[in-house]
């Protein structure tokens, strides 16, 4: 019959900046998230810990 094959591609990995990934983009957030906030200080621990990524 038909023969199976089988293609594989490889990822297309670059570096990119937060702002580049993010920008022109919308996110929802769900009704059930929207009470949850973040203190000052863990957005600043959220956000050095992404720059060392």
């Amino acid at each position: 019959m038909f023969e199976k094959k089988t293609i594989i591609t490889k990822p297309n990995a670059e570096a990119r900046d937060v702002d580049e990934l993010f920008a022109g983009k919308i996110f929802r957030v769900p009704d059930y998230q929207r009470n949850y906030s973040w203190d000052k200080k863990i957005g600043r621990i959220f956000g050095m810990t992404l720059k060392k990524a």
